[in-house]
């Protein structure tokens, strides 16, 4: 029986076909394969769908660091689209008249105030609204944020320490943001820079 020769038995070596790693295992189900891969830009750009899928591909690649911060951030979502129904289902738009003693009443009113409740212009300060005439669309619920008593402060106490002037109550810079600023706003944020790097992952695999 004749034996292959040496340079035989190296062209066979170099032309055996070299096996696909990218592609998943055989016994890998559908769903596994699924949840392994990471979203496009434009599906991680969904609330809660995007950044969970992200969380999925993480955790399935071994890097727990990333799938914790992308579970994170689908937490966000879910207070950012909650915020966002609740708005909407309060009342997202005033009509009619919109000068502030009106639209107080009916803001207290339609998002359940308690008496005394103080509603804060986060955005856009009150004088600004009054100067310009914006009272048609900045005395709306996206600018007015209500402010809570917190412990032994009530609502207007707390209300003067976000904008600096309480002699009772002192904030910091962050606090006032804190407690400044409506969840939606907190929790946009906190969705939109978490997306940050999924905007250029995708820029990269686009060069």
């Amino acid at each position: 029986m004749n034996q292959p020769q040496p340079s035989e038995l190296q062209e066979r070596r170099w032309s055996s076909p070299i096996p696909d790693t990218s592609l998943p295992a055989p016994d890998t189900s559908p769903l596994e394969s699924f949840l392994a891969t990471e979203p496009g830009f434009a599906e991680s750009l969904i609330p809660i769908w995007g950044s969970g899928r992200q969380a999925a591909a993480a955790f399935s690649a071994g890097n727990y660091w990333a799938g914790a911060a992308y579970t994170a951030l689908a937490i966000s979502d879910v207070f950012l689209v909650k915020s966002i129904a609740t708005g909407i289902g309060k009342g997202a738009w005033k009509l009619g008249s919109n000068s502030w003693k009106v639209t107080r009443g009916w803001y207290g009113k339609r998002y359940g105030l308690a008496a005394g409740t103080e509603a804060h212009h986060w955005a856009i300060p009150q004088r600004i609204i009054e100067k310009y005439g914006w009272q048609s669309w900045a005395n709306q619920p996206w600018n007015l944020k209500p402010i809570l008593a917190q412990g032994v402060f009530n609502s207007k106490t707390v209300h003067l320490a976000i904008h600096g002037v309480s002699r009772r109550l002192s904030f910091n810079f962050g606090q006032r943001l804190w407690y400044g600023t409506p969840t939606w706003f907190k929790a946009a944020t906190v969705s939109g820079t978490g997306r940050i790097p999924s905007f250029f992952d995708d820029t990269e695999d686009i060069k």
